[in-house]
């Protein structure tokens, strides 16, 4: 992907941003504050149930290609996987633990895949397609085109704002209760992975660059910018607190963010290095664990590497892929971890 020439900011803006109540104007350099008139949501970290996998580790198969993206249910019954082979499966977490239900409605390659329910998958595609499905009926509820390939989507639980980014050199915002776009907002690069804020009105933004960009979604402006990475930033994830942010690089670190509307001095709290990028460049991606204490991201030594979040230390090492692993998630209720691999395959295992 080759870059372009900085064009300026523009931006088209809907009504239903509006009703997101939090407002950020400040410098990743300078102490920054939040309006005193709003409490601070609080969250408390989960206390994760025993693995009922049936054995340590699972090698789930059935993907004729390299498997881009996972994705588990918010209620952790159901892990999604997408990959070249333009379908994505949909694999029950109870039972047998196989494959109950093939989505094909793609012309080319999933690129990512997340949930906003317990039901509804969204995922982007290099066919150019943002596309929402029921996982229990696998209806396809939404299509949205756009003019060239979607490298990553994400959208706030249980509501309806999603956003969608990719080599259109924009973020396109959708609500999906509307069959066309709401707002858009111009990038000077291609974007390569995003995360919208659940508590607040603030999408964070990854292009080719190694920059990170915090947008409020209500005017498309640059609020402040996290700098330290040296190469193309492919994965942004939150933490379940949404107080910080993961975010994993060609230059081979993960790095966590402290977001908090208050930060004074950095907001750059641990760089974790371990993981490794190869010459085919791939968009890895990352997750947190439920309770927040763990992260891990995809690399091309075929290994999973969890992080330590508090101490930055590498707690596990795990093999099991023949290939690059290409993204890693936790269960939400189970100590249990999910990696797809250009090996075709989807590994399950306990931690």
């Amino acid at each position: 992907i080759s870059s372009s020439t900085r064009t300026p900011t523009a931006v088209t803006v809907c009504k239903f941003c509006l009703c997101l109540v939090l407002h950020f104007n400040m410098s990743a350099s300078k102490r920054q504050k939040t309006d005193s008139s709003v409490a601070a949501p609080t969250w408390t970290a989960p206390t994760l149930l025993p693995s009922n996998l049936p054995s340590p580790n699972l090698s789930l198969q059935g993907h004729n290609a390299s498997v881009y993206s996972v994705a588990f249910s918010p209620d952790g019954r159901i892990l999604a996987s997408g990959s070249f082979d333009k379908t994505v499966r949909l694999w029950s977490l109870t039972g047998q633990f196989e494959c109950y239900n093939l989505l094909s409605t793609f012309k080319n390659s999933l690129t990512q895949l997340t949930f906003l329910t317990d039901s509804l998958l969204l995922s982007s595609s290099a066919d150019k397609s943002i596309q929402l499905h029921d996982t229990a009926t696998t209806e396809r509820l939404r299509c949205y085109k756009t003019t060239n390939i979607q490298n990553c989507v994400s959208g706030k639980d249980s509501g309806n704002l999603i956003a969608a980014g990719g080599d259109d050199r924009k973020i396109t915002l959708y609500d999906v209760r509307q069959k066309s776009p709401t707002s858009t907002i111009a990038s000077e690069y291609q974007i390569t992975s995003l995360a919208v804020s659940p508590q607040t009105s603030t999408l964070f933004s990854s292009s080719i660059d190694s920059e990170i960009l915090a947008l409020d979604l209500r005017t498309g402006k640059e609020t402040y910018a996290l700098l330290g990475h040296r190469d193309t930033v492919t994965s942004l994830t939150l933490s379940p607190s949404s107080n910080n942010l993961l975010s994993v690089s060609m230059d081979e670190s993960c790095k966590t963010w402290n977001v908090r509307s208050w930060c004074e001095g950095s907001r750059l709290d641990k760089t974790m290095k371990g993981s490794t990028c190869n010459s085919e460049k791939r968009l890895a991606r990352g997750g947190w664990s439920a309770d927040g204490e763990c992260v891990s991201c995809g690399s091309a030594d075929n290994i999973v590497h969890v992080w330590d979040v508090e101490s930055g230390e590498e707690l596990f090492s795990l093999p099991g892929h023949k290939g690059s692993v290409l993204d890693v998630k936790f269960h939400p209720k189970m100590n249990v971890i999910a990696s797809a691999g250009s090996d075709r395959n989807v590994i399950v295992g306990e931690l």
